[in-house]
C-alpha cells in the first residue's frame, strides 16, 4: 500500500496557497452544515471573514467544534486535500479582526482598494472574523499513487 499522505511542509504550502475551504459546523438540530468559504492560513491557524448573522457564525457560537477541508483536483490522480479538525472562536480583538479581514481581502482581490474588498470591509458592524486552531490534520496526495504504479 502506497502512503499518499503529504509531508508536513507540503501540507503547509498547500494550505497557504489554497483558495477554497469547506467548513463543517453543527446546526442547532445536530445536523452538519458545510459551506465553501475564502480563508487565510497564517501561523498554523485558519481565519475566516463572514457575516455576524451567518449560519456558520451562529453554529460556532453554540458549538465551536469544526472540521474543514481544502482540496483540489478533478481526476483521481490529481486529487489533493488537507482535512483539519479543531476549535473555532470569534475574535473579539478589534485590531486583530480588522487586520485579518484585510489580509483575506488582499489574498483574493490583490488589495483592499478593490471595489468589492472596500465594500465588504466597510460593513464592519455586520462582519466578524473566526479563528480556528486545528487540533488534528490529515492529508492525501493521490498523485503519489500514480508515481508508485
Amino acid at each position: 500500500m502506497v502512503d499518499i499522505s503529504m509531508s508536513k511542509k507540503a501540507e503547509e504550502e498547500f494550505l497557504y496557497g489554497g483558495r477554497i475551504l469547506r467548513l463543517a459546523t453543527v446546526n442547532q438540530d445536530g445536523t452538519p452544515h458545510v459551506v465553501p468559504i475564502w480563508y487565510l492560513y497564517e501561523n498554523g491557524k485558519i481565519y475566516l471573514h463572514t457575516e455576524v448573522s451567518s449560519s456558520k457564525a451562529r453554529n460556532i457560537r453554540r458549538n465551536n467544534n469544526v472540521a474543514m477541508c481544502v482540496d483540489v483536483g478533478e481526476f483521481y490522480y490529481d486529487l489533493k486535500n488537507v482535512i483539519l479538525r479543531g476549535k473555532a472562536r470569534i475574535l473579539k480583538d478589534e485590531e486583530l479582526t480588522a487586520r485579518m479581514a484585510e489580509k483575506i481581502q488582499v489574498k483574493y482581490f490583490g488589495s483592499c482598494s478593490h471595489p468589492q474588498a472596500r465594500e465588504y470591509l466597510s460593513k464592519k458592524a455586520n462582519n466578524i472574523v473566526i479563528e480556528i486552531e486545528p487540533k488534528r490534520r490529515s492529508s492525501q496526495n493521490y498523485s503519489l499513487m500514480k508515481k508508485a504504479a
